[in-house]
């Protein structure tokens, strides 16, 4: 028989939850900690008849993660499907308790990041910035408010790892999901040195490839974005050290691209331009990504 008791004190009706803050959640025990206890609470991440079942398993990952980030760390593909699910649940409060706890883990990420680290972080950015474009204004806030203090304010995540990762989720199918994640990046990129000559060639060929890739989706809000983005780091790197840092990638044939990119940029303003005037000029441009 499934034991569905609350592992804090929980009000009964879904709009009255009680949101445990962070600081309060209780520490698990060593009965709790153990790989039979997580898996039978993974199992509990799908949205049964009996939602606390549900709710309390989040309890349960939060506190983990408060606990032991580490642990939760090597679980997180394993709960990324129930949490997309969950995330966009019609019960508000499970919604709520998903956003909080997809938050929490990303806090627990520090300056140092593995591959690893970085595709999680991808997974779990992406269900905040398609809670971001939800209709239900309080998980559209709660989104965005996690987003400010735990991504756009965190100096954990003020990179160009970070900027490459969510050039990439700039892709989404959704425009909304699009601009979202551009106002992020419009927000983080400000506060980045991308001139300290520290950044690796890894990571500059990660950055142009995401580009690259966003350009090649076709359309006009993505290939609007690069042309911003290329803007950006052209003027800020100076003309000379971007067109010297890509030849030393041997990414040479990318300078006449991009500054086909600006070329057609600054023929018209971009944001007030048809996408018939768009193709059009980027046709007698010759511009095109092979």
């Amino acid at each position: 028989m499934e034991d569905d008791r609350p592992i804090h004190p929980m009000k009964e009706t879904i709009q009255n939850i009680d949101y445990i803050d962070y600081e309060k959640l209780p520490n698990l025990s060593e009965e709790e900690l153990t790989q039979e206890n997580i898996s039978s609470n993974i199992l509990k991440m799908t949205e049964t008849p009996n939602w606390k079942i549900t709710f309390n398993a989040m309890i349960f990952f939060r506190c983990l993660n408060k606990q032991n980030p580490s642990l939760i760390k090597q679980i997180i593909p394993q709960l990324t499907k129930y949490l997309i699910k969950l995330s966009n649940s019609i019960r508000s409060g499970i919604s709520k308790e998903t956003i909080i706890l997809v938050g929490e883990i990303l806090k627990n990420f520090n300056n140092e990041k593995t591959l690893e680290d970085l595709d999680l972080i991808k997974q779990l950015l992406n269900i905040l910035f398609q809670c971001a474009s939800s209709a239900k204004k309080f998980i559209k806030e709660i989104s965005n408010e996690l987003i400010s203090n735990g991504i756009i304010n965190n100096k954990n995540y003020l990179n160009l790892q970070t900027i490459n990762i969510i050039i990439d989720l700039m892709k989404d199918k959704k425009i909304n999901v699009c601009e979202i994640c551009f106002n992020v990046y419009e927000q983080m990129i400000i506060n980045i040195n991308i001139n300290n000559g520290e950044i690796n060639n890894d990571i500059w060929n990660n950055f142009f490839d995401k580009i690259n890739q966003l350009y090649d989706c076709k359309k006009e809000v993505y290939i609007k974005k690069c042309v911003k983005i290329i803007e950006y780091f052209k003027n800020t790197l100076t003309k000379a050290n971007f067109e010297k840092l890509l030849n030393e990638l041997n990414r040479g044939d990318d300078i006449k691209k991009y500054d086909q990119w600006l070329a057609l940029g600054s023929k018209k303003t971009t944001n007030k331009m048809s996408f018939k005037e768009f193709r059009k000029t980027q046709t007698e441009l010759g511009v095109h990504n092979k």
